[in-house]
């Protein structure tokens, strides 16, 4: 929504609530927008790990730790997908 008020422009965001079926206002929990942005970093290292063939080139120690950081990754995969669809 714009709104002129002496010939600035003024944006009003209107992302603190959402209204759901009864009318009533949600506020948005903030736990889970962080727990989003986690999922989407461990998301996007789950691909460093397996596009970039990290794990073909590791031996030893590293190997085990990348197998590590790729089974928390695939979990958080997996909450990504629940919360986006909880919201």
């Amino acid at each position: 929504m714009y709104n002129e008020n002496k010939g600035k422009v003024i944006i009003k965001y209107m992302t603190t609530s959402v209204k759901n079926q009864n009318s009533k206002v949600k506020m948005r929990n903030s736990n889970f927008e962080l727990m989003r942005i986690v999922s989407m970093f461990f998301i996007v290292i789950y691909h460093i790990i397996i596009h970039g063939k990290l794990l073909e080139n590791s031996h030893g120690t590293t190997h085990f730790v990348l197998y590590i950081i790729l089974a928390i990754c695939i979990v958080h995969v997996n909450s990504f997908i629940l919360v986006t669809g909880y919201f």
